[in-house]
């Protein structure tokens, strides 16, 4: 089975479709079978591959809801889980069949990752899940790992290739390793943003 997933492009949207496609590999499914499509509420994509689909850390667009249900409609019958926490879905949820509300988790969390954690239970992953915290709510401190996700993906906002070697990094267990081209991605992207701080 291919798998389309569709995430927010933050620290929370990596993580969280990181613990996703953790699982999704666990249990068998191939790399190659795996299509990941950052996105906005306000920019969703048009096409999607695969004959299932994932929304992860994605709001309900409130300036204008009909750009969720059009993108809703487009994948209803291939959605498995749309998982946000964010606020504003009730008003949505009205319009909505069950045979469709079913596919929703909406919690109060304090970010998507911890949601996703906790229906993956992916503990060697829990790191990942803090910093994904920290970042969403600006509170709490990030770890050195977390930190350098967080600078490479700000290093250049239009940049998908950096997230999806931060979200690559994270499946393959985030190892400081300068073998591995994911994490020497991460850390030239970090570099890139420090050298224009300065």
């Amino acid at each position: 089975m291919k798998f389309s997933i569709v995430t927010h492009g933050d620290v929370d949207g990596v993580v969280s479709s990181a613990l996703y496609i953790a699982k999704l590999i666990r249990e068998g499914i191939k790399r190659d079978d795996i299509q990941l499509v950052f996105a906005q509420p306000f920019q969703l994509p048009d096409e999607l591959k695969g004959e299932a689909v994932v929304v992860l850390d994605i709001a309900v667009n409130n300036a204008d809801q009909s750009l969720t249900e059009v993108f809703l409609k487009k994948i209803k019958d291939r959605l498995v889980v749309w998982i946000d926490h964010h606020e504003g879905w009730v008003e949505f949820f009205k319009k909505l069949p069950e045979s469709v509300k079913d596919k929703f988790i909406i919690s109060n969390d304090p970010a998507a990752a911890q949601t996703v954690y906790a229906l993956t239970g992916l503990t060697d992953m829990h790191s990942f899940v803090e910093d994904a915290i920290a970042a969403d709510t600006r509170s709490g401190k990030m770890s050195e790992k977390g930190k350098l996700i967080d600078e490479a993906i700000k290093s250049d906002p239009n940049d998908d290739f950096t997230r999806l070697a931060a979200v690559w990094w994270i499946v393959g267990g985030g190892k400081e390793d300068i073998e591995d081209e994911n994490y020497v991605k991460l850390r030239e992207a970090q570099k890139k943003i420090c050298r224009d701080k300065s």
